[in-house]
């Protein structure tokens, strides 16, 4: 019974040391295979699909209230993107429009050299990348 007991001291020992070096090998041959084919998690940030189809452009008085936009140029001229782009939402009246404010000093004040260039650039942009025809871009006084 001595020796039976001798020869499986440390069995324990053993086991372990076989069982990490099996799992070692084991995560190496996953993450080797992982890497010739890989793949595109499930709860990716793929980017919503938008289907945009017309480009509205509205000015207002900087001093009102924004309203519903996808992308802003202020007085100086900076284009911002809002959040609503982000996040491909349509305004609740229409979808597939892209609504751009431009916003002026009064309500009687005309576009600046800069904003008419950063505007010119925006609507290309977005007639290229979302293949918008000339006659399906708006522009239109404070709504």
């Amino acid at each position: 019974m001595a020796a039976r007991t001798a020869r499986h001291q440390h069995r324990h020992y053993k086991t372990l040391i076989v069982l990490v070096m099996s799992m070692t090998g084991g995560t190496m041959f996953l993450f080797w295979i992982g890497q010739l084919a890989p793949v595109t998690p499930l709860r990716s940030s793929t980017p919503t699909a938008r289907t945009w189809t017309q480009i509205a452009v509205r000015s207002q008085d900087a001093r009102e209230q924004d309203g519903f936009h996808h992308f802003k140029i202020d007085e100086a001229g900076r284009p911002s993107v809002s959040e609503a782009w982000d996040q491909a939402k349509h305004d609740a009246r229409g979808s597939g429009t892209v609504h751009i404010l431009v916003t002026c000093e009064s309500t009687e004040a005309r576009l600046t050299t800069v904003q008419a260039e950063k505007l010119k650039r925006l609507i290309d942009i977005l007639r290229t990348e979302h293949r918008i025809a000339p006659d399906r871009v708006r522009i239109s006084q404070s709504r």
